[in-house]
């Protein structure tokens, strides 16, 4: 199974483009806050996760996690979203 990946430049830029503002954190007004990544070397930003629906078909959903290094405070934002976006001037 292919899962969607999204790289920390990609995502960042996402966030920018849609107007999304990383800092401060919503909840407690602390601006230090964190991207989820895979690891130092791919620095890939999606998590994802297998799902089951009622009639017992698997797949995944995946996503991308902005974290409020203070409180904990996490924002998510589906990786289909972001994918969907890219290249559309016409995206919500």
């Amino acid at each position: 199974m292919n899962l969607p990946t999204i790289p920390e430049e990609r995502f960042a830029q996402w966030l920018i483009d849609k107007g999304i503002e990383p800092t401060p954190c919503p909840a407690c007004n602390v601006g230090e806050m964190a991207i989820n990544i895979s690891s130092e070397q791919d620095r890939e930003t999606a998590i994802h996760m297998k799902v089951v629906d009622s009639n017992g078909t698997e797949g995944t959903f995946s996503e991308c996690r902005i974290i409020c290094l203070n409180c904990g405070y996490t924002r998510s934002f589906a990786v289909r979203v972001i994918l969907g976006d890219v290249g559309n001037d016409n995206a919500v």
